[in-house]
C-alpha cells in the first residue's frame, strides 16, 4: 500500500505469502485447503490494494459481520522491510482516518472503551 496499484501491491505480498502458507501447510490444520492459488487464497484472507481500496475492503468486513477490530501483518519474511514502515505510515495517515469516519457511532469509537469481558475461572 504505497498508493499503488492493486496489481502492484499484490505483486510485492505474492511470493513471500505463497511461502508463509507452506509453512502453515506443514502444520497440517484439518479442513485447510493448501492447493490454492495466490488469487484463491487472497480472497478471504487478505487486505491488500491502495489506500483507498484497503480503505474500502475493511468497511466490507464492518458493513458485513459488523467488525470493530482487526489485526494487521504489514510484513511477511521474505517482503522487502523497507516497504514495512511506508505501510505502516499510509495505513494510519490514509486508511484509519477514513475508516473511523465512516463508522462514527457505529460502535466502540471516539474514546470508548469496549466492555470487559466476563472472567472465567478455571475454564
Amino acid at each position: 500500500m504505497r498508493g499503488e496499484s492493486t496489481r502492484e501491491a499484490e505483486e510485492r505480498v505474492q511470493e513471500a505469502y505463497e511461502k508463509m502458507y507452506q509453512v502453515y501447510k506443514g502444520w497440517g490444520q484439518p479442513g485447510e485447503r493448501y492447493d490454492l492459488g495466490f488469487d484463491d487464497l487472497k480472497k478471504e484472507r487478505l487486505i491488500v490494494g491502495n489506500p483507498d481500496e484497503v480503505m474500502e475492503q475493511v468497511m466490507e468486513y464492518h458493513c458485513e459481520f459488523g467488525v470493530e477490530f482487526m489485526n494487521f501483518t504489514a510484513h511477511w519474511p521474505g517482503m522487502d522491510p523497507n516497504g514495512k514502515l511506508e505501510t505502516i505510515r499510509q495505513f494510519g495517515e490514509r486508511v484509519i482516518p477514513e475508516v473511523k469516519r465512516a463508522t462514527r457511532g457505529t460502535g466502540y469509537r471516539d474514546g470508548e472503551n469496549p466492555p470487559n469481558p466476563p472472567l472465567r475461572m478455571g475454564a
